[in-house]
């Protein structure tokens, strides 16, 4: 039997042609730099490969949760973001003048660090966060700061410093407590951070930013 929609599948493939021409010629612009958690998962794995009936830590799963929920949130307000681990924060380089400060990583550059639960951190990546928020940018942090990390085990001093001084800044923003610690993420990061676009009453239209590479 003839599909009836093939008369008309011409429409889809010449919009998804243009749309891939289009993206392929630009580059996303994202203001806003996810950390992935997923160390800190790895370190609450135990339970799960030991035991005969395998269950997540508790935690992992209120990390899992937070994290997902905080993507999920900036798509539905149209904020672009990127999502770094430790390595892409290894190559990040922080700079700074009298108006903004960014983090710059493979020619994207980033004017906040978004910080979902954790409880383990590379010391590298900790050191960048920290230097970030020294000269001035903006840190929002969703749930409990790491304690450990993969040198030194789930009690790492350096750490356990570090953390304690970045919630000292004025532009580190500290979510944690907060029950609506996603909603005043989004309106936090509208505040700082002006948006490229803003639309009114656009249903579940998604957009994102793209500059020509």
């Amino acid at each position: 039997t003839e599909n009836p929609y093939w008369p008309y599948l011409h429409y889809w493939t010449d919009f998804a042609r243009r749309a891939a021409f289009v993206t392929r010629q630009s580059q996303l612009v994202a203001d806003i730099l996810l950390i992935n958690p997923l160390e800190s998962v790895w370190a609450l794995t135990e339970s799960y490969f030991s035991d005969e009936h395998p269950t997540w830590d508790q935690y992992s799963l209120e990390i899992d949760q937070i994290y997902a929920s905080a993507m999920r949130k900036m798509n539905e307000n149209n904020i672009d973001f990127l999502i770094a681990d430790k390595y892409y924060l290894d190559k990040g380089k922080v700079d700074s003048n009298r108006e903004f400060t960014k983090i710059t990583i493979n020619n994207h550059e980033f004017s906040a660090i978004v910080l979902p639960p954790m409880c383990v951190i590379s010391r590298p990546a900790s050191n960048k966060i920290l230097e970030f928020a020294k000269r001035g940018g903006i840190i929002l942090i969703l749930g409990a700061l790491p304690q450990g990390s993969p040198e030194e085990g789930i009690k790492d001093s350096v750490i356990i410093g570090q953390m304690k001084a970045l919630k000292q800044f004025p532009n580190v923003i500290d979510l944690a407590s907060d029950k609506n610690r996603l909603s005043k993420m989004i309106t936090t990061l509208n505040e700082k951070i002006k948006p490229q676009i803003q639309l009114e009453n656009s249903g579940r239209l998604y957009t994102a930013h793209r500059k020509i590479a």
